[in-house]
């Protein structure tokens, strides 16, 4: 159950994080993508995820975790780009074919 809440959190805010293609007001929608992320970090925090730990966890295995880390929580979209990168290689795994 717990994992489940994690892992639709981080689909949530890699959806909201994803890039706008309209260019135009690109400052709001930065800022609210600041925000969504911060939001779903604070609900990950709420259900017992030590964010940092987390990212130390991983960022030996991940760069994007390694700069979120490298930021110890000062940015928000990074950290959730961080679980949303690892939840994307737990989802296509690397074929073992050949």
């Amino acid at each position: 159950m717990y994992t489940s809440t994690i892992i639709s959190t981080i689909f949530a805010a890699v959806a909201i994080a994803a890039p706008a293609n309209n260019v135009a007001n690109n400052e709001p929608r930065a800022e609210a993508r600041v925000q969504a992320a911060q939001a779903n970090l604070d609900a990950l925090v709420a259900n017992g995820c030590n964010v940092l730990g987390c990212l130390a966890a991983v960022a030996p295995a991940s760069a994007t975790c390694a700069a979120a880390l490298a930021e110890a929580g000062a940015n928000p979209v990074a950290d959730i780009a961080c679980f949303a990168g690892v939840v994307a290689t737990m989802s296509n795994p690397v074929s073992k074919h050949g």
